[in-house]
């Protein structure tokens, strides 16, 4: 809290100052308390008269010696009478101790004042005005005696305004909960707070005003600009609450305190610790004397290693606050870039990206490729299928890019059904190769729509243009706009060509792919039958051979099936790589869904379609295999009922993808 911020109460907040300090149930001081306070102003009154005048209420003059010849002040000879005690101490140590035993007797019990809490604010008005004395002694031209006045008065609004406001002011205390927090509530209440209330009445009685300053700014933290009279009562206050009977409290007033006392006065955590200890045997002397019940004694060293475990439970909670606040921007960055349909980067990111990496091949010397994917015909998807059916084939093909391109790039949306693939590094030849890829994965294998539109799997195919930048090869663009627009003339130039195609834009350099094989009689269709099913397996061989379309290479396990692609086992003089995969789901050692996966792993593979027979069509069954990149998933019960026309329609269903593809 800065000192502006409790700044002298404004028009709007006088009207309750008057209400609190005219309140004719307000005690009012003594009036040897009052008389004292005008000779010490008197500049031509004796320390006789001042003497004498203290001396006039022996009860008060009892209770000033007293005072005098403890502990508390420790002089090495007893002091028998007021004259000589201000002759030893000075004219502001008397003045204070009459004012402060007048202050406690008079507020003692006052009227007016039930349900307020008296020996909290006493306790704390006594370990304040210890500490305040304390700590005066370090702060250059501060009096010890100005600073133990002004510490025991500075909570003095809080029991005014109890007696004036009543339940009005009692419901303000229990909303507010810790001290600290009093003033704030206060303000928000009552437009003013117990801190201006007592600066008030010490006007009122006519004390100095840095003394009335430092009552009214007892609860700032920012003391920059105050007087060191002020800073004894901030530091004081924070003191009183280090040693609070609330335990909620000691915590934050011991770290406000320690910041403070080492920026004003060098203070170790060790010596803050060390004033702590030696209030509690000096407040519970003054105490006596005053004859205050102040409740009982802290604990420091339990206070100390409570505010320790309080500390670095903050200290923990901060740590994860600030993770939080880490995880919580790269969230909304991540937001802020990410398409919110297919999960890949978006067009803001791609132009962030290409800015830089464009910037970095240039200074680097190093290449940087951009390719543009268009998905072909996809305008006869959502115009036949639905949007809903649009949307599917957008989000599996951002996947299946993503899982193409893997760590060599980045794939970003670039708006509507093209994206667009950044590849720092990669030279033509690895960025065509990469390119290539990403297209060969997406024909590979229809989209599965089921749950977007009245059909299963829908092919799919894309277009993709590539373009380099490259200072090496000559390949140079002045800027990436330049960059991208060749990559988005080498799209169109895959799609007058005939689509799902890549080309590079080079001169006389387009890398299309082999054209698609055409099935036919002259051309057998090769297939390979993974089944333990012996019988099935025959069943389904002969049936496919019987159409004239299709030479069948039958196996018993998917180890078979893997040793035959891999290893490459010579068929006719050359190694065998299938057109049709065709796979039994459920087999003993290993399940055709991991089949699936090896032939999409393996890239002289990952263009067979694969179909998936299986005598289950659980959802969850077929789910897993289109996930794992099966063509189709089709049930046994289809070729048990009539096999030689469901043969035909598969050798029909890998036609229709392979000229998609």
């Amino acid at each position: 809290m800065a000192l502006d911020e409790l700044a002298t109460p404004g028009p709007e907040t006088q009207e309750t100052l008057r209400r609190i300090t005219a309140c004719a149930q307000l005690p009012t001081l003594p009036t040897v308390a009052m008389r004292i306070l005008e000779l010490t102003r008197d500049a031509s009154a004796s320390l006789s008269s001042i003497a004498e005048c203290v001396e006039l209420d022996q009860a008060l003059a009892a209770k000033i010696l007293r005072t005098i010849n403890s502990s508390f002040y420790g002089l090495s000879s007893p002091c028998p009478n007021i004259a000589r005690a201000i002759n030893y101490l000075g004219m502001n140590t008397v003045r204070s101790l009459v004012l402060s035993f007048s202050l406690v007797e008079t507020f003692r019990n006052p009227d007016g004042a039930e349900g307020f809490d008296l020996r909290a604010h006493w306790r704390r008005a006594v370990y304040g005005a210890v500490a305040a004395r304390l700590l005066a002694s370090r702060l250059v031209g501060c009096d010890p005696d100005e600073a133990f006045l002004a510490a025991l008065l500075r909570d003095i609004g809080s029991l005014a305004a109890s007696i004036a406001l009543g339940d009005g002011y009692a419901r303000v205390v229990s909303g507010a909960g810790a001290h600290a927090d009093l003033a704030r509530a206060e303000r928000e209440e009552l437009g003013v707070d117990h801190a201006a209330i007592g600066a008030e009445l010490a006007r009122s009685w006519r004390l100095p005003k840095e003394l009335a300053d430092a009552v009214r700014l007892h609860h700032a933290r920012s003391g920059e600009s105050a007087s060191n009279l002020t800073r004894a009562a901030i530091m004081a206050s924070l003191a009183a609450d280090a040693l609070s009977e609330r335990s909620e409290e000691r915590g934050p007033a011991i770290g406000g305190l320690s910041t403070l006392a080492h920026r004003w006065l060098r203070m170790s955590g060790g010596e803050v610790e060390t004033l702590l200890e030696e209030l509690k045997p000096k407040t519970l002397s003054l105490a006596r004397l005053f004859d205050l019940d102040t409740g009982a004694p802290p604990n420091v060293g339990t206070i100390l290693a409570e505010a320790e475990e309080q500390k670095f439970l903050i200290q923990v909670e901060q740590e994860r606050e600030a993770t939080r606040l880490r995880e919580s921007h790269a969230r909304l960055e991540i937001e802020r870039f990410t398409d919110g349909l297919t999960g890949a980067m978006n067009r803001a990111a791609f132009d962030r990206d290409l800015d830089a990496a464009f910037d970095a091949a240039r200074a680097g010397a190093t290449p940087l490729a951009v390719a543009f994917v268009d998905a072909d015909k996809f305008k006869a998807v959502n115009d036949t299928h639905g949007h809903q059916a649009g949307d599917a084939v957008l989000v599996e093909l951002a996947a299946r890019m993503k899982q193409a391109i893997a760590d060599r790039g980045t794939v970003y949306r670039y708006g509507g059904e093209e994206f667009a693939v950044l590849l720092p590094g990669a030279t033509a030849e690895d960025a065509t190769d990469a390119a290539e890829r990403l297209r060969a994965v997406i024909a590979a294998t229809p989209v599965d729509v089921r749950d977007a539109a009245e059909i299963d799997v829908l092919p799919v195919t894309v277009s993709v243009g590539v373009a380099i930048q490259d200072e090496r090869t000559g390949a140079e663009f002045a800027e990436p706009a330049q960059l991208l627009r060749a990559a988005d003339e080498a799209v169109y130039r895959a799609k007058q060509s005939g689509r799902n195609r890549t080309v590079l834009h080079e001169p006389g350099s387009a890398a299309e792919p082999p054209p698609p094989r055409e099935p036919g009689i002259d051309a057998a269709l090769r297939v390979l039958i993974v089944d333990d099913d012996a019988l099935h397996q025959k069943l389904l061989a002969t049936a496919l051979e019987r159409t004239g379309r299709a030479s069948v290479r039958a196996v018993e396990s998917v180890a078979q099936a893997v040793k035959l692609l891999h290893f490459g086992e010579r068929v006719e003089g050359g190694p065998f790589r299938p057109d049709l995969i065709i796979t039994d789901f459920r087999m003993p050692e290993h399940s055709g869904e991991k089949l699936v996966r090896f032939v999409r792993a393996t890239p002289s593979l990952a263009l067979i379609p694969v179909l998936v027979l299986s005598g289950s069509e659980h959802n969850d069954d077929v789910r897993r295999c289109l996930a794992a990149g099966a063509s189709a998933y089709v049930p046994k019960s289809a070729l048990s009922r009539d096999p030689f026309s469901a043969a035909a329609k598969l050798l029909d269903f890998w036609e229709l993808v392979t000229r998609a593809a």
